[in-house]
């Protein structure tokens, strides 16, 4: 399952009803099959591993989507924290937080207009948006004894974009702060 904006509006604008919303499809299922599938896991004896999906959203400022921001930041912290509840019994908790992965959601939701798909060499360091084999190859590492002494961490699959922190590629190779000059 993946989350959605469902709106972009000024925090001010938003009312109980979108936040509700928003917590449905962004975070309640997280909490669910935490509590749903784990138990048995810890049952059983063997340990695993519970993979949790949020967005690099959740470490960054995203005018006029605070409410989804929040509750993205309530997957990494509950990760971190049920991480620490659940590693005495091998059991290890972690995140994958994506940037803009090019899936049917996000070119319906206009992540990247037609137009603007000319400037993603420059907004994402590694110069390309990210396809779901990058999303599950992440899953896969997560999911597999190559993490067993990996719990409680989100990692970034991002194509560089947090390391970033702001500065985009110019047309010459370089970094700029301020990327209207790429329109």
């Amino acid at each position: 399952m993946f989350g959605a904006y469902l709106y972009r509006k000024p925090f001010l604008e938003s009312q109980e009803e979108e936040w509700e919303a928003l917590y449905q499809v962004n975070l309640r299922h997280i909490l669910l099959c935490c509590q749903a599938v784990v138990p048995g896991m810890v049952e059983a004896g063997h340990g695993g591993s519970v993979i949790n999906l949020t967005t690099i959203e959740a470490f960054r400022a995203n005018p006029e989507m605070a409410v989804y921001s929040a509750f993205k930041g309530a997957i990494t912290q509950f990760t971190k924290s049920f991480a620490l509840e659940m590693g005495r019994h091998q059991v290890r908790v972690n995140a994958i937080a994506p940037e803009k992965t090019q899936t049917l959601q996000m070119w319906s939701d206009a992540g990247v207009t037609a137009d603007q798909r000319r400037l993603v060499p420059y907004w994402i360091p590694i110069g390309r948006l990210g396809v779901p084999d990058d999303i599950a190859g992440t899953a896969v590492y997560l999911a597999s004894d190559l993490s067993r002494f990996v719990t409680g961490t989100t990692i970034h699959t991002d194509g560089g974009c947090s390391a970033a922190g702001g500065w985009f590629r110019t047309s010459e190779g370089g970094f700029t702060s301020t990327p209207q000059g790429l329109a």
